[in-house]
């Protein structure tokens, strides 16, 4: 699936882990159990910590993100997302983030995008509406 016409998007898809605060608005919902030694006990939660569980655990978790009190993804199940950005556009994007005190992350795991279609990974279509908007 070799991209030739988009310089935007690539081959490949990012999933990134940043840090949580669980004490925020803002902030995703783990597993209640992560697996073996994997229990967290603060309300902090860094995103190498988030990067171990994934690749100890082998699997990335879904879940619910919020941002002001509202869920961030539309529908009855939790998501794991991804992003199709150029890895060098992603880390130069992501450290821009970063300097505004944004929501992201450093961290990531990347997969090829073609070998996640055939398990089953789709785009979709996102958007804030005037309850969430941040």
């Amino acid at each position: 699936m070799k991209n030739n016409i988009r310089f935007d998007l690539s081959d490949y898809l990012i999933h990134f882990f940043r840090d949580v605060n669980l004490e925020t608005g803002s902030h995703i919902y783990l597993p209640e159990h992560c697996g073996f030694n994997n229990q967290h006990h603060a309300c902090f939660i860094d995103a190498k910590y988030l990067l171990r569980l994934s690749l100890r655990s082998h699997k990335i978790f879904s879940s619910w993100s919020y941002r002001n009190g509202q869920r961030t993804v539309y529908g009855d199940s939790p998501v794991v997302c991804f992003t199709d950005m150029p890895i060098a556009a992603y880390l130069e994007t992501g450290v821009r983030r970063l300097e505004r005190n944004e929501k992201i992350g450093l961290y990531a795991i990347v997969l090829p995008k073609e070998q996640m279609f055939n398990y089953g990974a789709r785009p979709v279509i996102y958007g804030l509406d005037q309850h969430n908007n941040a």
